[in-house]
């Protein structure tokens, strides 16, 4: 018998991504900040306008010589990345430091992937990632961990899609059913530093 995943709900009610003015009512695009900061191995920081749990800036890494994975290349990353252990505490690590943190390890390993904003109908934000699959094209990656007792492994593959229920499929078996979070009123892919 699964066990439904009520935390779901939980997790983005709690998902406290704003953009950098703070004010949620008439949330504007997202502004690349156009100076790069250079990292080492040919890697590049780049900030946008959202801030994480804490405050802070959300930077996005860029590599030169990133590619586009294939999809079974992107699921083997997913499946080896560990940012869906990392604790989720609300004003602290919520959603958008989720998808900060794959983001950066997968230009790491050589992967192009997006940052990706999202706007429910209900008013509430979320964030999650891209990835451009050369054989299945754009997929969309949530490795944001529930409040509390919920699943440590939750990395999902996620529909995203403007008036459409905001569904996911778990990439490794679970015993919990994840749930819809809503309906996508908006969304914006992030590309190092540029909007899709």
């Amino acid at each position: 018998m699964k066990i439904i995943w009520l935390l779901a709900l939980g997790y983005v009610a709690f998902c406290n991504i704003v953009p950098e003015d703070n004010e949620m009512a008439a949330v504007e695009r997202p502004e690349v900040v156009e100076e790069e900061t250079p990292t080492t191995n040919g890697m590049y920081t780049l900030e946008i306008d959202y801030l994480g749990g804490d405050g802070h800036d959300i930077e996005l890494a860029r590599n030169q010589s990133a590619i586009n994975p294939t999809y079974d290349q992107m699921i083997e990353f997913i499946r080896t990345d560990k940012t869906d252990r990392n604790e989720y505490i609300p004003d602290q690590y919520v959603c958008g430091d989720f998808a900060e943190d794959v983001q950066n390890n997968a230009e790491a390993m050589g992967y192009n992937c997006a940052w990706v904003y999202i706007e429910f109908e209900d008013g509430i934000a979320h964030a999650c990632n891209a990835f451009d699959t050369t054989d299945r094209g754009l997929v969309f990656i949530d490795c944001t961990r529930s409040i509390g007792d919920g699943p440590t492994n939750q990395d999902c593959i996620v529909n995203v899609a403007d008036g459409e229920e905001y569904t996911q499929k778990f990439i490794k078996s679970s015993n919990y059913e994840p749930l819809s979070i809503g309906v996508v009123e908006s969304y914006e892919v992030i590309w190092d530093g540029d909007l899709l």
